[in-house]
């Protein structure tokens, strides 16, 4: 996750929604054209509206943020892991019931049967 936020970061999606200026510049990256088509540098200059605590803070909503996301994701995966062992449960129930009546139908077959030949032996 963090290395597709920093290739986000690298390409400028990740900043377009959270500034825009005026005239279309953006101190937070600058692109330098001086170099072959496919291997621009981009070189991150500090806006000087952060300052240093401001990033550590961010820093740490982003820390804590990725630390809750994994605890939801863990959570959700234990619980599709619940919801598909019932499921599993339930077509197993499902397949003992359909036995079980085959059994019974079976059973009252072989009876009605013993019954028949116990009628004809008389």
């Amino acid at each position: 996750i963090l290395f597709i936020f920093i290739e986000e970061i690298k390409t400028h999606k990740a900043l377009a929604p959270f500034q825009t200026y005026p005239n279309g510049d953006d101190p937070l990256i600058i692109i330098n054209d001086n170099d072959s088509a496919n291997t621009s540098q981009f070189n991150l200059q500090s806006d000087p509206i952060i300052d240093e605590e401001s990033l550590e803070q961010i820093h740490s909503n982003y820390i804590a943020s990725s630390h809750e996301l994994y605890d939801c994701n863990l959570s959700l995966q234990q619980a599709l892991a619940k919801k598909h062992d019932a499921i599993v449960n339930l077509i197993l129930l499902q397949e003992y019931r359909t036995l079980m009546i085959k059994k019974e139908q079976l059973e009252k077959l072989r009876d009605d049967i013993v019954k028949r030949m116990q009628e004809d032996s008389l």
